[in-house]
């Protein structure tokens, strides 16, 4: 035991020397990341988009214009360079169509610096002062899947946010925005909270394996803890039968109270943050259904001559704030996401009646007894849990909730609004546990009161920042110490 104790002790020490700064980072940074993200220009990139045009050929056309008997996948309308076009996916080929009588197949050139100029001025209550041609990424654009698009062009704006720009000399498209505050912010949060230093991000492989590496260290780093707070405070019971820290220097005393009382949560953060970028071993509750996903998401091809209405009803009904349109389907019924200046939509046309889409549960049934196989149950969810409901973007109610009777313990979550599913087995709810439920809290009793969440996110935040920053005064101690003893040699 007294081995164990000892081997514990001189893991925990060394591990925490080394790691204890990064962990004081990550927790200070993690109080930014409550409230700021890294910036992303797909948040906003839709309010600096063309508009459709009111006057749109009628869908029907198209079949007139596709090969023969061409199955469509996907169907979508939005503006490229300045033009309406359909894109369309069919079991034949892709196809780009002038969105206007004539349908014809479009095939651009490159993009002109002409048109990136007219682009980016769009962007920012400025002039452009300056433009840098990229060929090598920096922090604003940090991952290797940019490299694609270089050069890149840098529109910096004089205007009081002191906006960058940077866009894609291959498509003509925004890969990136951000302002002077989101600089700041960024800097304070998620860039050293993700480790987002583009010299080291741009390797996404270097990236993963540093992090996973860290992670794992330091969740090796807080068990070793947990046992020796354990330890300390069971050796004091039994000597004098109370409860309280053996140690009387302030770092030693408070590193060991923060550490027992939130020793588990920071070991849950570290934990959570490994398992972002890693999964369960194959080995651990292997899925016995390994192709229901596959199932749940084919998707039956689109059928123009049923639709039930004019999609120009939606320019109508939203004029001058349509940017892109798609034609989706789930089963016999057709509806159209719709994405506009400040919001996405889900609708359906009857006739020029727009209005919103909502599957039925016959509907979302029929779908499951042809994919499933097997006995389920059924059920509206209207309020969020665990699992499902918690974003009304990604996850939003009302949806269904199917418990399947099968092995993998399986639940979906088939929404009302657009008929996108979400799929869990046993295996990935304990995934889910791990990762974000224990990064982030955004399972009950906090869904639906973010100001709860807040105020418990910042008692453990700030408890983890005092079992980091004691670790960092007693890791230089630690070193101060060290070093003295080989100068006594």
């Amino acid at each position: 035991m007294r081995l164990f104790i000892r081997l514990m002790r001189e893991i925990h020490k060394i591990l925490g020397t080394l790691l204890s700064v990064l962990f004081l980072m990550w927790f200070i940074s993690g109080m930014v990341m409550i409230y700021k993200r890294f910036p992303n220009v797909n948040r906003i990139i839709h309010k600096y988009q063309t508009s459709l045009p009111d006057s749109l050929p009628d869908i029907q056309l198209l079949s007139g214009v596709l090969p023969d008997s061409a199955s469509i996948r996907s169907l979508s309308i939005e503006m490229e360079r300045e033009q309406a076009l359909f894109n369309i996916s069919t079991d034949k080929g892709k196809f780009k169509l002038s969105a206007d009588t004539l349908l014809q197949e479009v095939k651009f050139g490159e993009v002109t610096f002409a048109e990136i100029e007219s682009y980016a001025k769009r962007f920012a209550n400025g002039n452009i002062a300056r433009v840098d041609t990229l060929r090598q990424l920096e922090q604003w654009i940090p991952m290797s899947s940019f490299r694609s698009h270089f050069p890149i062009y840098k529109f910096i704006y004089d205007d009081p946010d002191k906006s960058y720009l940077y866009v894609s000399s291959t498509t003509g498209k925004a890969l990136q925005f951000v302002t002077k505050s989101d600089r700041f912010w960024a800097w304070l949060g998620p860039i050293p909270h993700f480790l987002y230093f583009w010299q080291l991000r741009q390797d996404a492989k270097l990236w993963n394996s540093v992090v996973s590496w860290l992670s794992g260290l330091g969740a090796i780093m807080c068990l070793a803890g947990g046992v020796m707070g354990i330890y300390s405070y069971v050796v004091v019971w039994k000597r004098r039968k109370k409860f309280r820290s053996p140690y009387k220097k302030w770092d030693f005393k408070w590193h060991h109270i923060t550490g027992f009382f939130f020793g588990f949560f920071v070991f849950m953060f570290i934990l959570s943050g490994f398992m972002s970028l890693n999964s369960l071993p194959k080995w651990f509750m292997k899925n016995e259904d390994t192709t229901l996903s596959e199932r749940l998401f084919d998707e039956e091809p689109l059928v123009l001559n049923e639709l039930q209405g004019d999609y120009r009803a939606i320019l109508a009904a939203y004029p001058g704030e349509v940017k892109e349109i798609g034609l989706k389907r789930y089963e016999d019924r057709q509806f159209y996401t719709v994405q506009t200046t400040e919001e996405s939509l889900t609708l359906e046309v009857v006739g020029n009646e727009v209005r919103p889409f909502r599957l039925t549960q016959q509907e979302v049934e029929g779908k499951l007894n042809k994919v499933l196989g097997r006995p389920y149950t059924i059920t509206l969810m209207t309020e969020p849990d665990n699992y499902y409901g918690g974003n009304p973007r990604r996850t939003p109610l009302p949806a269904y909730r199917v418990e399947v009777q099968d092995n993998d313990r399986t639940t979906l979550y088939v929404s009302a609004e657009n008929g996108r599913t979400r799929h869990y087995t046993a295996r990935s709810r304990i995934e889910r546990w791990i990762y974000p439920a224990f990064h982030t809290f955004k399972v009950k009793p906090f869904v639906g009161n973010p100001l709860a969440r807040d105020i418990f996110l910042w008692i453990l935040l700030i408890g983890g920042t005092v079992v980091s920053f004691t670790g960092v005064v007693l890791g230089i101690k630690y070193i101060k110490r060290l070093f003295t003893r080989k100068r006594r040699k």
